[in-house]
């Protein structure tokens, strides 16, 4: 593992950043200073990892494919996520404690309760429908809205996918991942893995700055059928039909829109592509916990 991505991480996880912040940099203040070092002793070495994980069955490849499937359609990565590489990524790795809720005690202790019902989030799955369906697999972006449910008068139940981190049962710390699984289990995703990553088509290709498309997923092509369906749909709606914004159009950004049919077409390959990655990124991240998981990534 190189320096330099230890480096980044370290960086990365020192900004003291909460939910839903553009992670400030926090040089030079003392008390980040020290609570970056607190959560350093707090990182897992591989071998402790893996003893946490020791009894837990591995994921099938069904279940893999479903869990990026699944994070992929989560949260409206196309507004979350740049339509190029990202500087957050998605993390894959093993939790003991996977689809159950997180419970804020403090701001330095956790909780965690099984969920027998789908909880605030429609992402938080009762807990046996979710280890059904993807065992303990788990995600985090940064870019996750950070989502809370403080109704009630108890405490606060919070989102755990925003840093990769697992709860520590005795000490109800969050523990942080080894280096070795971020590192295998990371992925940098962008605003087309979204399903509705086509609403966005409109007002990115009237930037200057060109889009860049894979070719794995059709490449340059694929761009000038865009450009060509947006101009028929320009044609038939006018621009202010098609573009990006908070008002309820037919073709725009809105959260109730819904994209055009030939423009979420030209789109899907390259989602493919992005959920067979992270799904890929999932499987080399179980594969340094369970010897029998091939190392390489299935061509899914």
């Amino acid at each position: 593992m190189s320096a330099a991505f230890k480096n980044l991480v370290r960086r990365f996880f020192s900004r003291g950043a909460k939910p839903g912040s553009e992670h400030p940099d926090f040089d030079g203040d003392t008390d980040a200073a020290i609570k970056a070092s607190q959560r350093e002793e707090r990182r897992l070495s591989l071998a402790a990892y893996r003893r946490l994980c020791a009894d837990l069955d591995a994921p099938t490849f069904e279940q893999m494919r479903n869990f990026a499937l699944y994070v992929s359609e989560i949260h409206p990565w196309h507004k979350l996520l740049p339509p190029s590489h990202s500087q957050y990524p998605f993390y894959f790795y093993i939790d003991p404690y996977a689809g159950m809720q997180r419970i804020r005690l403090s701001d330095e202790k956790f909780d965690v309760a099984w969920r027998d019902r789908t909880g605030f989030h429609h992402s938080w799955l009762p807990t046996d429908v979710y280890r059904e369906r993807f065992g303990f697999l788990a995600y985090a972006n940064g870019k996750a809205p950070g989502v809370a449910d403080a109704s009630g008068s108890g405490p606060v139940r919070v989102a755990s996918d925003f840093f990769p981190y697992i709860w520590d049962s005795k000490t109800k710390h969050l523990l942080e991942l080894p280096f070795e699984i971020l590192e295998a289990g990371m992925y940098h995703g962008n605003s087309f893995v979204s399903p509705r990553a086509a609403l966005i088509l409109p007002g990115l290709l009237r930037k200057e700055e060109p889009l860049v498309w894979p070719e794995a997923s059709g490449g340059e092509a694929i761009v000038t059928l865009m450009r060509e369906r947006i101009a028929q749909l320009e044609a038939q709606y006018g621009v202010e039909g098609v573009a990006d914004g908070t008002e309820r159009v037919p073709y725009g950004v809105d959260e109730d829109a819904i994209p055009d049919e030939v423009l979420y077409e030209l789109t899907v390959k390259e989602r493919i592509r992005q959920i067979d990655l992270m799904a890929a990124m999932a499987q080399r991240a179980c594969s340094l916990i369970y010897p029998r998981i091939n190392r390489e990534p299935f061509h899914y």
